[in-house]
């Protein structure tokens, strides 16, 4: 487990103020690390200046910007940014409030803290995808 992760682990209780106050702990320089639940799905969650999210004075997320889920995931289809011309997994979803960020992470049986932060195995994955363009933003990886 990641030493930030381990500093983290308290945290997050269960409740959407305790999700943004994890996030809030969490983010390091200009992104978040992939957000992987104990059952193994995966989903870039990001906020702040450039995302599709909405933040307070105190910059604790309200609403986030979630990218490229590893499935499809109900909750979040209302926020698609292009229903009908992306596949849910190869999109983003915008201003999801931080209680429905909650209820995905609570539905994938919550936040597996060994994995965050260690994202070789997603890096590749999304390496190896066609829409990708390999850069050095988000955690090595754009969508084009």
């Amino acid at each position: 487990m990641t030493s930030r992760a381990l500093a983290n682990r308290s945290i997050y209780n269960g409740t959407a103020a305790s999700l943004s106050s994890f996030l809030k702990k969490l983010k390091n320089g200009i992104h978040l690390p992939y957000l992987r639940c104990k059952d193994g799905f995966v989903m870039s969650v990001q906020y702040g200046k450039g995302y599709y999210s909405l933040v307070t004075r105190q910059q604790m997320a309200i609403q986030v910007e979630v990218g490229y889920p590893s499935e499809v995931e109900e909750l979040l289809l209302k926020y698609q940014e292009s229903p009908g011309e992306q596949e849910p997994t190869n999109d983003v979803y915008h201003n999801v409030p931080i209680r429905v960020l909650r209820d995905i992470v609570e539905k994938h049986g919550g936040l597996d803290y060994e994995a965050i932060g260690s994202d070789k195995e997603e890096n590749e994955r999304r390496r190896n995808a066609s829409f990708i363009d390999w850069g050095p933003w988000n955690n090595g990886w754009l969508a084009t």
